[in-house]
């Protein structure tokens, strides 16, 4: 049996919860009379489902209001669930991460090449949503709600019901007077039509107007063109709600990512304990496919080669996450085999910044895959692993299912041997 890839599967998510976020979104206007209700007002449909499942709105309320409200509690289920999966609900069901993933996955000048590594490796600027994060807590204690301007769903809402929304039905009631307004009655006819459709699936049944609309509006454009400088800006650097579940992903059993020297807790190691017996007791005859090499060992510390230094801690995506790291490649190594990738920066001479990417694929072949897919011209084909290609400013080989990328950010090709020296040492490092 086949099971869909994790990549196709998180894209289906993403559609499916941004929809159903949209459809709730233009379910929220009461279309009713408030003089004939006699009784409380409610709408059909659960147009609230995204907030009650916010664990940043319950965070934040409870001590501004001094109360938590029974609906929130629906949250506690994406706080346990993250407990041992990991922010599988940024990547997966946050509409508004799925909107920041889907335009920094479309090509932009602005992210080629090296400029395209350089925008996914990881930025001071990414610890900034924690101190958010911290600030809106405070003032939460303070009875204050700063953290709705600020929160994911809130951010949505307002921009897309204060302006996207009201701006879009401006535009198509234009377009559907003149239509409606030709002098061709075939065309009266189709303008009556759409205005039908449209009526009851996107237009207000009233045009909104909202004074200073066009700001959120502004802010909101903006922070979604900045995917095509800076890969996913809002989610890495500003969005409180994923440094929560950052916070408490960090003992997840399934990561995304971890750091250089982080010390599994007891509690990991028995749920890890048990999770191998599991495995072992059902599938006896099925090894379980675990990284043999731990990447601390894969990457040589500072001094170890001369002249280089390793700058930052070493970070690992699995498979599921490869997106987070190389948004526009991930589909293709994943079809290749690619099981992880680890990544460590470094200088040479304290000048050159260079990145260190390690690839673990499934299988040998997947190695050789991708290697050959890269282009060869202006390359020098050197003795190193498998095989090797060395250019300008980066040098590439692999190594039975191991594939090894080094860029460095500016031209080292009156140091190239250096760059060849840092990988002759990962490639002795590396498991056949």
């Amino acid at each position: 049996m086949r099971f869909a890839k994790p990549t196709r599967l998180r894209w289906l998510s993403q559609i499916i919860f941004f929809f159903l976020f949209l459809f709730l979104l233009l379910r929220a206007e009461f279309r009713g009379s408030l003089r004939a209700s006699t009784g409380d007002i409610r709408l059909p449909y659960p147009v609230n489902l995204f907030f009650r499942l916010d664990p940043l709105v319950a965070l934040a309320n409870a001590p501004a209001s001094h109360a938590l409200y029974h609906g929130l509690l629906w949250s506690l289920l994406i706080l346990v669930a993250t407990i041992f999966l990991g922010r599988f609900f940024c990547g997966s069901i946050c509409p508004l991460g799925s909107i920041h993933h889907f335009f920094s996955s479309l090509k932009s000048e602005r992210k080629r090449g090296k400029q395209l590594l350089k925008s996914n490796r990881y930025k001071r600027r990414q610890t900034t949503k924690y101190y958010l994060l911290a600030a809106g807590l405070v003032a939460a204690m303070f009875g204050t709600g700063i953290l709705g301007w600020l929160d994911p769903f809130s951010l949505l809402v307002r921009s897309l019901g204060l302006s996207i929304l009201p701006a879009t039905g401006y535009s198509l009631r234009a377009v559907l007077r003149v239509l409606e307004r030709s002098p061709f009655s075939f065309v009266q006819s189709v303008g009556g039509a759409l205005h039908f459709i449209l009526g009851a699936v996107l237009l207000s049944f009233k045009q909104p107007y909202f004074r200073q609309g066009i700001w959120q509006g502004i802010i909101f454009v903006y922070l979604v063109a900045l995917n095509f400088r800076i890969t996913r800006f809002w989610c890495r650097a500003l969005c409180p709600l994923g440094a929560l579940l950052g916070l408490v992903s960090r003992g997840a059993i399934v990561e995304s990512s971890q750091d250089e020297g982080t010390v599994m807790s007891k509690r990991k190691l028995r749920h890890g304990a048990t999770l191998m017996a599991l495995c072992l007791a059902l599938f006896p005859n099925v090894s379980c496919n675990r990284q043999t090499a731990s990447p601390t060992a894969l990457f040589p510390a500072s001094g170890e080669v001369a002249g280089w230094s390793r700058t930052s801690d070493i970070r690992t995506f699995e498979a599921a996450d490869l997106w987070k790291y190389i948004d526009g490649e991930a589909e293709r190594y994943l079809k290749a085999g690619a099981q992880r990738v680890s990544t460590a920066d470094y200088k040479f001479q304290n000048k050159v910044e260079t990145v260190v990417d390690i690839y673990t694929m499934a299988h040998a072949q997947g190695a050789a895959k991708i290697f050959e897919s890269e282009p060869a011209a202006e390359a020098k084909t050197i003795h190193l692993g498998d095989s090797a290609r060395l250019y300008d400013q980066s040098l590439f080989f692999r190594k039975g299912p191991n594939l090894v990328r080094i860029v460095a950010y500016e031209d080292l090709r009156e140091n190239s041997q250096a760059m060849v020296q840092l990988g002759q040492s990962i490639e002795r490092r590396l498991p056949e």
